[in-house]
């Protein structure tokens, strides 16, 4: 560290400190030999969370330092790099490829800035250009011959291993006979009625694929962290959720206790993004740290998108294909829970609603390989019998595909208590 550096810095110069800090945001890369006592106030902070980060991804993460509390300091720093729109970080990170990509990026969102262009305009700019770049300097290329090596290992493997689907298993055999199961690179869009109990059943479904070896993410826009895991220790447990954080039994407390280091183990990721690019920057820095295979979005009607907040149903279509595009570029399988319209709930005990039931837009079941409705006619009644007992609701599933055989139906039986669901013709068996 120069002599020169270390006055500035030691005399408090907060516009030295911001150019230094805006260089290794825009570079993503660390200064060596440089330490926090070289900062003041909150930048400080904001160093130490760059070591952090350093220490542990291997370079400095402008959009996991600002989800850390830092959007102001990152800001001031970026200010100085020629952008005060931080929203350009989190729109443009997957295509920080490479420093000399962040300067054009940076130097284009200046001159945009330039312009009277509104900050979403200037990102859909930059991003164009950056596009240019990427393809301009792009050295990978379709090889057919290793693409075709890549398929035979695909079903050799699936055949030593004696695989029932190329995808994760739901352990419902309807689904798994007429898909292929929870594939990567597809969007799942699962709609229901309020009080089916869709939110979980994707409790129960990320509990399956995650012992499965699955990267699960959930971008819960619904139920909290705390909400969620007490769904999926009460699935371990097989305890009524209701009852966790009450007075239990001294039974039910050691069966508590005994699956606390499975939902330990379960290692799940719980989000809450609200918009599309969002949502992708941040499964793009947790795909840096971590596997990410699978998707679950609850649910699409509580995102937004910015620029088409004054039309719903274009703002919905907008969201879904933006979904569905992410699952193929991020080669995730992206579940997306929808509601469906009120005139669902007209319907006759042996009618289904399909896919034209779907809430706000069509554009969730067009852009969609594969559409799950369920259906509970009962819902609104309470489970039990006339003697106290719980009885297993019937819930009707409809899988209709983009690809494949399509209009599948089946029931069900779900234990809404535990967030466990079960095949109709083998109630507690298969996977639990």
């Amino acid at each position: 560290m120069s002599t020169w550096l270390n006055k500035f810095l030691e005399a408090g110069n907060v516009q030295l400190e911001n150019i230094i800090l805006s260089k290794m945001l825009v570079s993503r890369r660390f200064i060596p030999d440089l330490l926090p006592d070289y900062f003041t106030a909150n930048r400080k902070n904001l160093f130490v969370s760059m070591i952090d980060c350093w220490n542990k991804t291997g370079e400095v993460d402008p959009v996991y330092l600002q989800s850390t509390g830092f959007e102001n300091e990152i800001h001031d720093a970026l200010k100085e790099a020629g952008s005060s729109n931080p929203k350009v970080i989190l729109e443009l990170h997957t295509l920080w490829q490479q420093r000399e990509i962040a300067k054009t990026i940076f130097s284009a969102a200046t001159t945009y800035e330039d312009e009277d262009l509104t900050p979403e305009q200037i990102v859909r700019r930059v991003q164009e250009g950056a596009s240019k770049i990427l393809l301009k300097n792009q050295d990978t290329k379709y090889d057919h011959h290793e693409a075709v090596l890549t398929l035979s290992n695909l079903i050799v493997k699936g055949n030593e291993t004696g695989r029932e689907t190329l995808g994760y298993k739901t352990g419902l055999q309807e689904f798994d006979r007429y898909t292929s199961g929870i594939e990567k690179g597809k969007m799942y869009a699962v709609g229901a009625l309020k009080k089916t109990g869709k939110s979980l059943f994707s409790v129960w479904l990320s509990v399956q694929l995650k012992e499965q070896g699955a990267g699960v993410v959930w971008n819960s826009l619904e139920m909290n962290q705390t909400q969620l895991n007490i769904c999926a220790l009460s699935n371990y447990a097989e305890i009524d959720s209701h009852l966790l954080g009450r007075k239990l039994s001294p039974e039910n407390m050691e069966n508590v206790q005994g699956s606390l280091g499975r939902l330990n183990d379960l290692d799940w990721t719980i989000i809450r993004e609200k918009s599309a690019p969002e949502l992708r920057a941040r499964i793009v820095e947790l795909q840096n740290r971590k596997p990410v295979d699978v998707v679950i979005v609850d649910y699409i009607q509580r995102m937004h998108d910015i620029d088409l907040r004054k039309d719903r149903v274009r703002e919905v279509e907008a969201l879904s294909k933006s979904l569905a595009d992410m699952s193929r570029e991020l080669n995730v399988a992206m579940i997306v829970l929808s509601q469906l319209r009120g005139e669902a709930e007209k319907l006759t005990d042996g009618e289904m609603p399909n896919m034209s039931y779907f809430k706000e837009s069509q554009g969730i079941p067009e852009n969609a390989d594969c559409i799950i409705t369920m259906h509970n006619p009962n819902r609104s009644e309470l489970p039990y019998a006339a003697d106290g007992s719980y009885q297993l609701p019937e819930i009707s599933l409809l899988v209709e595909q983009r690809y494949g055989l399509s209009g599948a139906r089946f029931k069900i039986l779900a234990d809404l208590r535990m967030s466990k669901f079960y095949n109709h013709n083998d109630p507690y068996g298969g996977i639990k």
